[in-house]
């Protein structure tokens, strides 16, 4: 993931370069690579090239890479007791680990609640289709969801299905 890093802000570095796109002083923007698992295994990747790369002799010390990456474990953080509210971040973290309808449209309830101020006229439709896109598809593989773009309707299309889905993966798993 380290090596990955590296060459993906190279190449963003690369197109700012090109499109010139850089700041006033003809600088690179500073970027802070974040890495998000939520998978079930412990992550062991390195979070730094150093440790990818063999020793060398000490004259090159200055020469060898350094790249890392801040790396946030989903499911960790979801498990985290004190964690901040009105946290879109760890709203969907909690969302992710969820076990059952119950929890997952107390979430979405309280996502709903925290982006009815104005200022969050964005993330609402963006919450929406990422759980279209994202959350629903890995709950339920196979099935062809219509495009969610209101927060409302994602609450509303939980509501009248997740009972049903909970009863199927309940059959499925006695069978």
């Amino acid at each position: 993931m380290a090596v990955r890093i590296q060459t993906y802000l190279g190449l963003l570095y690369q197109d700012l370069i090109r499109a010139e796109q850089l700041s006033a002083a003809g600088r690179l923007p500073p970027v802070l690579p974040i890495v998000l698992y939520n998978g079930a295994q412990v992550w062991n990747a390195a979070e730094t090239l150093e440790p990818l790369i063999e020793p060398a002799p000490p004259v090159l010390a200055a020469y060898r890479p350094r790249q890392g990456y801040l790396w946030l474990d989903e499911r960790r953080l979801a498990k985290v007791e004190r964690q901040p509210t009105r946290n879109l971040s760890a709203a969907l973290f909690r969302l992710e680990a969820s076990r059952g309808s119950s929890e997952a449209m107390a979430i979405v309830r309280a996502v709903i609640d925290w982006l009815k101020d104005p200022g969050q006229t964005g993330l609402r439709p963006a919450f929406a289709v990422w759980f279209g896109r994202v959350f629903l598809p890995k709950r339920r593989p196979g099935i062809h969801f219509p495009p969610l773009t209101d927060l409302m309707e994602v609450y509303h299309m939980l509501a009248e299905n997740l009972e049903a889905w909970t009863d199927q993966w309940e059959q499925q798993g006695l069978e």
